[in-house]
């Protein structure tokens, strides 16, 4: 990713996919994954990049990679990159 727009579109599709699981695949997880994003969403409104404290204490793209991978590796690896993208908030966005 390298603009914020794309990073806001992700972001969203994201937290989308993440409530679409179907119950039967629900783990306890998701709610803290979901919860997440969803502060990442509310503290980049704008193309403010969130501050350092709470980019330190996100755990979504590790809780994802344990509780995600066999049910959707694709999320997973868009969850990773998210991450990514706030810890290498790139300067032009």
């Amino acid at each position: 990713m390298k603009s914020f727009k794309e990073f806001e579109k992700r972001l969203n599709s994201s937290i989308a996919r993440m409530k679409a699981i179907p119950d039967e695949y629900y783990e306890p997880m998701y709610g803290s994954i979901i919860r997440q994003l969803e502060a990442v969403r509310e503290w980049t409104q704008g193309g403010v990049r969130p501050k350092q404290e709470d980019i330190d204490k996100l755990t979504f793209g590790m809780m994802a990679s344990r509780a995600l991978y066999d049910t959707d590796s694709e999320l997973v690896k868009e969850l990773l990159e998210i991450t990514d993208f706030l810890r290498c908030w790139p300067q032009n966005v």
